[in-house]
This record gives C-alpha cells, structure tokens and sequence, in this order.
C-alpha cells in the first residue's frame, strides 16, 4: 500500500481493518481453501458494511446507499425472478445457492464503504498481488510449467493477473516516480504469460489503451508510448527466458484457424446453449443447471461441459429472456452511471475519487469482456469484485453529494 493508504488503514478501526481484509481475502480466493468459504465471507463483509453505515460508533465508514438505486433495483428484480425459478429447475438445489448468493451482492450494494475505505482496499490489493506474481513465477521456475502460486491454480493466476495489471496501470499514467509501478505491471505480465490465458492477454492490451482514455496526467501520451515499448520487449524477453508463455503465443495464433480452435471448443458448448435456449426461451432451465443438463441430454466427443464460458448465452440457456434482459440490464445500467459520474468526478473531485472510478470503470469493462469467454457470474469471488466495483460508483456520489473528502474513523 502507499503511504496514503497505510495512514488510513492505520488510523482506521477495527471494522473498517477487517473489512478491508476480506475484501482482499475473497478477492484472491482463487482456487484456494479460502474459495469455499467466500460466500460466508461476503456475508461478514455485508455485515460490516452495515454495521459501518449504521452503527454510530463506526458510521463514519459506510452509507446506507437509498439514493442510487437504479442497479440493484434490476439486480434485486433478477434475484427474485431466481427465487420463483427454484419450483421449475432442472438442479433446483443449485439455483437456490445462487439466489442465495444474489440476495448478499444485492446487500453490498446497498451498504456501501466510503472512498477512503475503498480506496485503501484496491491499494490493499495492488500490494498482495506483487506476493502473488512472485508465487507465481517461482513455481512456474521450479516446475517449468503453468502455475497458481498462491492463488492454487494457472486460471486463477491469469485472472488475477490481469486485474493487478490493471491497478499498476492506474498508478503508472498518475504517478512521476514510476519504476516500482512499472516493475509491477511487468511480474503481473509475467502472470499473466505464465498462466497461457490469452483472453486475459487481450484483456491487458484492452486496459492499457482504455486507462489511458480514463487518465488526465500530463505527459500521458509520452508515457503511453514508453509503456508500450516497454510491454513489447518485457513480452520478447518472457517469450525467449519462459518457455510457459510459449502457450499463450501458439493460443493467439490459433485465433486464425477453425472455429473449434479459436474458441478451444466453446464454440460447441455455446451452440448447445442457444438450442436450449430455443427450447425454453422464457425462463431457461434453471440457474446453474447447464452442467448436469448437458450431461444428461448430451454427449460430444472430447467436450466436457462444466459451465458455457460465456455468460451470455449461460444466461440465455438458464433463465431464458426475462433473465437475461434483467441482469444484462443491471449491467448496462450500473456501466451507464459510472461513465456519466466521470464527467463530474473529472471536473469536481479528488484525486483519490478519481482514481477510484478509474478502477471501477475498469473493472466493470474488465468483466464484462471477460463474459465472452468465462463464467464470471457463477463464481463467487469474481461476482463479488464486480458488485464491488460497481458499489463504489454509487459511493463516490453520496460522497461528493456531502462534500466529503478523506474520513478516517
């Protein structure tokens, strides 16, 4: 964390100090013992959030959010329609954990850490995924293949990856002194080849012009094509030392070939999808049924079908139009509120309540080009830093609605 951070993180209270170190647990989850605990984590972390808005000796952290309701509206909405979808499921043990599951994202939208918490949070982060790129090389080094490091497996690290890269690159447009920042991006880059996930490769790419957008920095145009050469010959230097980021290369060129190759057989699985969804194009057939669906109604050479990797056509196959209409809506809306808040926040506020919508227009861009190739709205750790990016935009506004500035309990 940087010293702003530390000073808040310090001079915080108890509350505030464990929110912010869940936040960073079920963040880095990953593939590791800690997952199978996220959703009781998220939990805590909403009854923190609740108990920062609310409770007077620690109010000063939190707002009860009933002011900017327009995306938890749909989200709640959505949440209801996967309740009434429990009584005609195919696996309606299965849709009944995720609305479950949905009712906590709708609590954190609702409860909602004020900048300066979140603030330390994303530092938080940035801080414990230089330990986690470390991990993550030194295993690959000692094994000479793919590795998880301290997030269990080479999926997790190419996601998590891509998210640290993201946060260095939010520092690196803003900040003079920036060698340990650009250190960073190039161990999250190394991650990032490691773990042979082109889609978050792409996404870096993606994010590394899109910052660039968001950022206001003098100089920034002589910084983003420093950085570029930069990127270039840290990826030549991985591509010749690492022999692991060979896979992501030979992944890219493949992107030329069959329809089967480009999409490492998803393609098959999205083609089911949408054949179910012709089959029950109003409600689906339940949230979180494609698996055992699939395995009951299919059998495809070489394919196994855990998830769509594509939470598009998982939610059309899964709760059908109206579904899909109403959370693709959340989506839209809640992107929709942050890039209007920019204006303002660009104009009116602080640094720190710039770089916080930065990051959370980001990380909403982030996974929403993430949807086309994974599950991100099935897994409870990506779900959650999604709801959380979108929790501080509605943030940001009370807090410059009240005119504040850094508050520390």
């Amino acid at each position: 964390m940087n010293r702003t951070a530390r000073q808040i993180f310090g001079q915080a209270d108890y509350v505030a100090r464990l929110y912010i170190i869940i936040f960073v647990m079920i963040t880095f989850s990953g593939a590791t013992w800690v997952r199978n605990y996220v959703p009781h984590l998220m939990l805590i972390e909403g009854a923190l959030a609740a108990s920062m808005a609310v409770v007077y000796e620690v109010k000063r952290n939190a707002f009860l959010n009933l002011r900017y309701w327009a995306g938890y509206v749909f989200l709640a909405v959505f949440d209801l329609y996967l309740w009434g979808q429990i009584g005609m499921s195919y696996t309606p043990v299965i849709t009944k954990v995720y609305a479950v599951r949905f009712v906590i994202y709708c609590v954190l939208l609702v409860f909602v850490a004020k900048p300066a918490i979140t603030y330390c949070c994303i530092q938080a982060m940035k801080g414990y995924s230089l330990v986690v790129a470390v991990s993550i090389i030194g295993e690959s080094v000692l094994t000479g293949g793919k590795a998880g490091g301290l997030v269990g497996d080479y999926q997790s690290a190419g996601m998590m990856m891509s998210i640290a890269a993201i946060l260095f690159l939010l520092d690196l447009y803003d900040e003079k002194k920036d060698y340990f920042n650009m250190f960073g991006l190039f161990l999250c880059l190394c991650g990032v080849l490691i773990s042979g996930k082109r889609m978050f490769t792409l996404i870096i790419g993606i994010s590394f012009v899109l910052i660039y957008g968001l950022s206001r920095a003098k100089g920034k145009k002589k910084k983003f094509y420093r950085l570029m050469i930069v990127m270039i010959f840290a990826g030549g230097l991985l591509f010749f030392f690492v022999p692991a980021t060979h896979e992501v290369i030979n992944r890219m060129k493949a992107l030329s070939g069959s329809t089967q190759s480009m999409t490492s057989g998803r393609n098959v699985l999205w083609q089911v999808a949408m054949e179910i969804y012709r089959e029950h194009p109003l409600f689906g057939i339940g949230f979180g049924a494609f698996k055992t669906y699939f395995e009951d109604h299919y059998v495809f050479s070489g394919i196994q079908a855990f998830l769509t990797h594509n939470i598009y056509y998982g939610l059309l196959s899964e709760t059908g139009l109206i579904g899909t209409t109403l959370y693709v809506g959340f989506m839209a809306v809640s992107l929709m509120e942050a890039l209007f808040c920019y204006r303002r926040v660009r104009l009116y506020g602080t640094r720190m309540q710039q770089y916080i919508l930065n990051y959370a227009i980001a990380l909403q861009i982030w996974y929403i080009l993430y949807g086309f190739t994974g599950n991100g709205i099935y897994d409870a750790n990506e779900s959650f830093f999604y709801t959380m990016a979108i929790a501080m935009v509605s943030s940001l506004k009370l807090s410059m609605e009240n005119c504040e500035t850094v508050v520390i309990a």
